[in-house]
């Protein structure tokens, strides 16, 4: 199979977008892994490996809002049939400072 972009593949300066790419990939199924056990370590390794996704390149600032988009749909953290309660909406929020 024929990549369409073909540069982060082909030069070895631009491989940032694959790593980037691959970090922030790791970073969702962490943060799929923290939501199902709610464990401490869990949350620890979403921000570790979201901080690898941001050293490898500053695009990745935008993970957290993705988080949030996650939350919403598909694992439905908002509230029972999308009905939107402040406290869990800030509760949300909250969780994701120490990625902001």
């Amino acid at each position: 199979m024929h990549p369409l972009h073909v540069e982060p593949v082909a030069w070895i300066s631009s491989r940032k977008d694959v790593l980037s790419g691959a970090f922030w990939c790791w970073t969702l199924w962490a943060y799929a892994r923290y939501v199902e056990t709610r464990g401490r370590n869990q949350y620890v390794v979403v921000c570790v490996v979201f901080a690898m996704a941001i050293l490898s390149k500053p695009m990745a600032l935008t993970l957290p809002f993705t988080l949030l988009l996650l939350d919403y749909w598909p694992l439905r953290r908002f509230g029972d049939d999308y009905e939107f309660k402040a406290r869990q909406v800030w509760s949300l929020i909250r969780e994701k400072i120490p990625l902001f």
